[in-house]
């Protein structure tokens, strides 16, 4: 937290200031929304948007520390995700070419940095469709949202041996994935497909 300590910052956002609840958006976001889009993709950010709202209307009951918070967070998150699947009748992973692979974009110009967002976006959806469920959240939580693997356990009420297994085992998978489907760049923007 930006000099100021996660307690502090906790306190304010309990106490209905603004800036106390901005600082917890800031920091912790980036990673709801990243691992979102590898689960919800077309949804991701109208899940978040549930998320925060759960999180604003139920921020007053929390105790505990950072690393609760995060797990307290993630909780969150899942629940809203498991609702979204429900709510659509489908299954947990969005369609994805697997030969499709986005391509690297120069971020010097406007239109590079969009591109360079979109094709973020689609390598966390790829994950989500490559993945299992249960393996996705646990390698998003690891790679996308930063968590140890004591707080995946708490969130997902596993073993932390458990979210080793998974992660390993899922970074195995998308790494065999990616050699059996070679990634390769066309001689524009956007997305060209491996032959």
């Amino acid at each position: 937290m930006r000099g100021i300590g996660f307690g502090d910052v906790l306190a304010a956002a309990q106490a209905g200031e603004e800036a106390g609840f901005a600082d917890l958006y800031r920091d912790f976001a980036p990673g709801v929304l990243g691992f979102l889009r590898g689960r919800v993709p077309r949804e991701a950010e109208d899940v978040a948007a549930s998320v925060w709202l759960d999180v604003a209307q139920s921020i007053g009951r929390f105790v505990g520390d950072e690393k609760g918070f995060r797990a307290w967070l993630f909780t969150i998150v899942r629940r809203r995700m498991l609702n979204e699947f429900r709510r659509q009748g489908r299954d947990h992973s969005s369609p994805h070419d697997p030969m499709v692979m986005p391509t690297t974009a120069s971020i010097t110009t406007p239109e590079g940095e969009v591109l360079a967002h979109l094709d973020s976006v689609e390598a966390l959806a790829l994950i989500g469709s490559v993945l299992p469920p249960l393996q996705a959240d646990v390698v998003l939580m690891r790679v996308i949202a930063g968590m140890p693997v004591d707080e995946i356990a708490d969130v997902l009420d596993l073993a932390p041996g458990h979210i080793r297994v998974l992660s390993h085992r899922g970074l195995k998978t998308l790494a065999e994935h990616f050699s059996r489907h070679a990634v390769t760049h066309g001689p524009g923007p956007g997305i060209s497909e491996v032959p």
